[in-house]
């Protein structure tokens, strides 16, 4: 149509005059308007969502997030997404050094966010064994804590996080160790003790072993006598004996 821009992408009508042009389609300038308020988009900067226009203002009240620290809408600048929360790029703290933390690891401390380099400098534990601090994961016995590389037994050195051990002396013995090295023989049936041990004139039994001659009851935790070499009767056999 001679001396017309066209069809206007919105209204349909004929453009004479200036037009504006969004994604190679023309409108009537008020016809590129807000979906939301319909003001003109003319000469201002404007979002699109779901293919729908919003003026600067629309697009805060409904879609912008809010930042998690300071509750202000993010808008224009850098956002920091972290388990579902929004914060500006610059509300997004280290808590010591209060500089943004951006790409950097962190650690999460009391629900406070710290850098992985203030983390490591006030916050991070020692090893009581080599005294570095322990960047990874590590393990804690006592009070005290380890890497996982120092928490060894005493004896052969094999690792002993998550598994059974033993404290002699406050030194940490694995199974294997104690077993060869520091079990207990049982007198009766001459294997090593390695749960709960009885004991009676310097002789060691295992709790099962440790029984009546006659009845076969249990003596753990009870009276008994002698009658012999590691021979015991309970107290109601040897009465009625």
């Amino acid at each position: 149509m001679a001396g017309t821009l066209g069809n206007c992408a919105k209204c349909e009508q004929p453009i004479y005059g200036r037009a504006l042009t969004h994604r190679d389609l023309n409108f009537h300038p008020p016809c590129l308007a807000c979906a939301e308020c319909q003001t003109t988009l003319d000469g201002i900067k404007f979002y699109m969502i779901d293919e729908e226009r919003y003026c600067p203002g629309c697009y805060t009240t409904l879609f912008a997030k809010t930042c998690a620290s300071c509750g202000e809408k993010i808008v224009g600048v850098r956002a920091m997404e972290h388990r579902g929360n929004s914060y500006h790029y610059d509300c997004f703290l280290c808590l010591d050094c209060k500089a943004p933390i951006g790409k950097k690891e962190f650690i999460i401390k009391e629900g406070e966010f710290i850098c992985i380099d203030c983390y490591y400098d006030h916050h991070a534990k020692t090893c009581n064994k080599c005294n570095e601090v322990i960047q990874m994961e590590g393990v804690t016995y006592r009070g005290d804590a380890y890497h996982k590389e120092c928490f060894v037994c005493n004896d052969c050195n094999q690792p002993l996080a998550s598994q059974k051990f033993y404290v002699l002396d406050d030194r940490y013995i694995c199974c294997n160790c104690h077993l060869d090295n520091y079990a207990k023989t049982c007198a009766v049936c001459n294997d090593k003790i390695t749960d709960k041990i009885l004991t009676f004139n310097d002789c060691h039994y295992h709790q099962g072993c440790l029984v009546c001659s006659q009845c076969e009851n249990s003596l753990a935790g009870k009276s008994f006598y002698q009658r012999g070499e590691n021979m015991y009767v309970c107290v109601d056999c040897g009465s009625s004996s």
